[in-house]
């Protein structure tokens, strides 16, 4: 029988949640309501400049400040400062739903954030708009300020300008979270596979590769600052993440402590980060969006998908690139007389949701799938995929090419007929204003 839970309880159990939220955010509205005092705002804003670092320091002060008010039987004083801290979350930091579910945890000890992984729902925010008045005057073109775009500009493509970083002449910046160690809750440990694939792969397009493995939920946050850190301090032009877990239908993946990130929080915090306005930020989820195999339907071209067999060749997918030459001006003039298109910005601002698309391996509500010791089908068919068009493909292609050899692929489990059963199609969501293309091409 469940029971009322304790606010230290109720943000223990949220904590990998909470340390997304904005510290500036939170530390002003805390010391405006005296529930925290000068001294203490200073101790956590001095603690560094990450505002991870200053997150996790003010829910550990608000964590003493709780059991301080409980050892002194002051239950005005415990209560006050709970509803302040909801109140933060659900206004301030937009993040409504996840209050209401901490709430009805500490009232009825009911918690989707410390359910099992297949049981667990999504913690997420929402902003209602209903009230928002955008065309602030009866001239929608004065309001909007919007302008036609003329023929010369239709008449030419657009591409992300391709540039070198400064510390170490890389192309780009590629982090791969592998969390593989299941055991300890689930008794499963994933195969690096497909970890050891996308690295090699990307290292041999001249990309910076770092890999991080076997996380906790709570360590995602700092994790991500910190790369996104040495992202900006080498100046790279793009950031490509790669997260290799379990998941589930609301899109959260789970740590190897069995708590759960958003993938939703994981690409606002990168495309909020300032380095990276303007640039292009891709996200490749692998993870499962559910439990069940995405059924197969037959088309007219059923013939042309048994001539497709997977991994014909092991070495397939490590085939050798030949890359451009490290002339980085000869490359920019080559580039720029090809393509004929233009890199540069039709204005200084753009969305903030601009610049990013996120491919997941599956859709919602359906599995991925793969084979023993050879990793993913996604990961071998995009990388597989990659290597052949990487110079004569845009990402956006190259993907399409992929859902292509994807929507192929054949689940056989020793049923005659389960090849034409089921089968396994990415999903992409794309916010690109020009095309990517990940080495300078030959067109």
């Amino acid at each position: 029988m469940s029971a009322e839970k304790l606010p230290t309880d109720v943000i223990q159990a949220y904590i990998s949640q909470l340390m997304f939220l904005d510290s500036k955010t939170v530390l002003v509205f805390m010391f405006s309501g005296k529930h925290i005092t000068q001294a203490e705002r200073d101790i956590v804003s001095g603690v560094s400049n990450s505002r991870v670092d200053q997150m996790n320091k003010l829910l550990t002060l608000i964590l003493k400040k709780f059991d301080s008010y409980q050892s002194s039987n002051d239950r005005s004083a415990y209560m006050d400062l709970f509803a302040a801290f909801l109140k933060v979350v659900a206004e301030n930091c937009q993040k409504p739903r996840l209050a209401e579910n901490m709430l009805r945890f500490h009232q009825t000890g009911l918690s989707e954030g410390s359910k099992s992984l297949a049981e667990a729902r999504s913690d997420l925010g929402s902003f209602d708009l209903s009230a928002l008045d955008f065309f602030v005057s009866n001239d929608e073109t004065d309001a909007v300020k919007y302008s036609f775009v003329d023929n010369e500009h239709l008449s030419m493509f657009h591409y992300y300008p391709i540039s070198v970083s400064e510390t170490d002449d890389k192309l780009g910046y590629v982090l791969i979270v592998d969390i593989r160690d299941y055991a300890a809750f689930l008794g499963i440990t994933r195969t690096d596979a497909d970890s050891t694939l996308i690295r090699s792969t990307f290292e041999n397009l001249n990309y910076k590769v770092s890999v991080e493995s076997d996380l906790t939920a709570t360590r995602f946050a700092s994790m991500l600052e910190t790369h996104l850190k040495l992202c900006e301090e080498g100046k790279f032009a793009n950031f490509i993440l790669f997260i290799l877990a379990f998941g589930d239908e609301s899109d959260l993946v789970c740590g190897v402590d069995g708590q759960t990130v958003s993938l939703i929080d994981i690409r606002r915090k990168v495309q909020e980060f300032p380095h990276l306005f303007g640039s292009p930020k891709l996200f490749f989820f692998l993870s499962a969006r559910g439990t069940r195999p995405e059924p197969k339907v037959v088309t007219g071209t059923a013939a042309l998908s048994a001539r497709v067999r997977f991994l014909e060749s092991s070495d397939s997918a490590h085939s050798d690139i030949d890359l451009p030459d490290s002339e980085g001006d000869s490359r920019k003039t080559s580039i720029s007389r090809e393509l004929k298109g233009s890199s540069v910005d039709r204005g200084d601002t753009v969305p903030r949701s601009a610049d990013t698309l996120v491919c997941y391996a599956c859709q919602r509500s359906f599995t991925v799938f793969g084979v023993k010791n050879k990793g993913s089908w996604f990961a071998n068919i995009f990388c597989g995929v990659l290597v052949q068009r990487v110079k004569q493909m845009h990402l956006v292609d190259i993907l399409a090419e992929v859902a292509f050899y994807m929507s192929s692929m054949k689940l056989c489990t020793g049923d005659d007929l389960s090849d034409v059963k089921y089968g396994q199609m990415p999903e992409v969501i794309t916010t690109l204003r020009k095309r990517f293309y990940f080495v300078y091409p030959n067109m």
